[in-house]
């Protein structure tokens, strides 16, 4: 349990990040939509009032465009699809329709409920993606932080047959999975341990994890964590009942997490599965979100450059069928 003082630290954070979550609603759209795609907002995907979702659709693209389901980040707690709008715009305007939902938060809806509602908005958008001009089958699955953890869960339950009734539902969709995006990635939540890294860091800083754990998953363990931290049964040796979808992971060297992602990489490699995971020196977490800096700009490049090259239709449709082997990038100054 955390102490009062790192309470009122973490309640404190809260507070400012939900500041910045309706400052973002006023925003206007033309800053951020250039003329390259136009938002439909707060469309629901659900009964419940936050099961909403933000469409971002290119303008004066012929034919239909890839699908983009963009989960936000924050901890599982705070945040939201507006203030994360300007990232679901970097793959808009680079010519996907993008899907950006909003959530239910912890602690007040711990696991399952945020990946509940992940499943919905990714039912919502395959059902409807003709209507949106989008292809279904040129699907990808991408988020940072929570979100990635989040994207990576719905892609496992895509490949892997489970009892849970989410799971279950995507499974027997068994949607085309074009790529997964997961970018800094909080990979193990259930059951997480302090990295030597985060064990090095401020006492605030591990109670802020410690709350962010206890607040999603504290309640989960054995095998009902397996999508609340996805990153432990990819390390096993359970064999996926579907092959697993290529990856593009991305990270800050200086991240207090990173160590969730170099687990995802050597998973990945060790399974023989078709990724390549960037780190970018000096960056801390969630610096994606700086996409005007250059290693922010590069990293978003970097994703894109991946799924045109490699994602699975990419390959299928451009590779005659050939093999694509494992790959990953080392620390990378950029």
């Amino acid at each position: 349990m955390t102490s009062l003082p790192h309470r009122l630290v973490g309640a404190a954070l809260d507070g400012a990040n939900g500041a910045v979550a309706r400052f973002a609603r006023l925003r206007p759209d033309r800053p951020y939509a250039r003329g390259r795609y136009r938002i439909t907002r707060d469309v629901r995907y659900g009964d419940r009032p936050d099961q909403r979702l933000d469409v971002y659709a290119p303008l004066r693209l012929p034919g239909a465009r890839p699908l983009a389901l963009y989960l936000h980040g924050g901890g599982f707690r705070v945040l939201s699809k507006d203030t994360h709008g300007f990232m679901a715009g970097q793959l808009a305007g680079a010519g996907w329709t993008v899907v950006c939902p909003d959530y239910r938060l912890a602690p007040r809806h711990p696991f399952p409920a945020a990946l509940e509602d992940a499943t919905a908005a990714l039912m919502w958008s395959l059902d409807r993606a003709a209507d949106l001009g989008a292809d279904p089958d040129r699907l990808l699955l991408v988020g940072e932080s929570a979100g990635g953890c989040l994207s990576t869960a719905l892609a496992l339950a895509a490949c892997f047959e489970r009892p849970e009734p989410f799971a279950r539902t995507i499974f027997e969709r068994a949607p085309r999975i074009d790529a997964v995006a997961p970018l800094c990635p909080f990979l193990h939540v259930a059951g997480r341990a302090p990295t030597p890294r985060e064990a090095s860091m401020p006492g605030f800083v591990r109670a802020r994890v410690a709350q962010l754990v206890d607040g999603y998953a504290g309640h989960v363990s054995g095998d009902a964590a397996f999508f609340a931290s996805p990153i432990v049964p990819l390390e096993s040796d359970r064999a996926p009942d579907r092959p697993l979808p290529p990856f593009f992971a991305s990270c800050g060297s200086d991240d207090v997490i990173v160590e969730d992602t170099r687990r995802l990489e050597r998973a990945l490699a060790r399974r023989g599965v078709d990724h390549e995971v960037r780190y970018y020196t000096g960056q801390g977490h969630a610096f994606q979100a700086r996409f005007w800096t250059p290693q922010g700009r590069r990293s978003w490049e970097d994703l894109i450059a991946f799924v045109r090259t490699r994602g699975r239709a990419s390959a299928a449709a451009g590779a005659g069928g050939r093999a694509r082997t494992s790959a990953s990038a080392p620390d990378t100054a950029r």
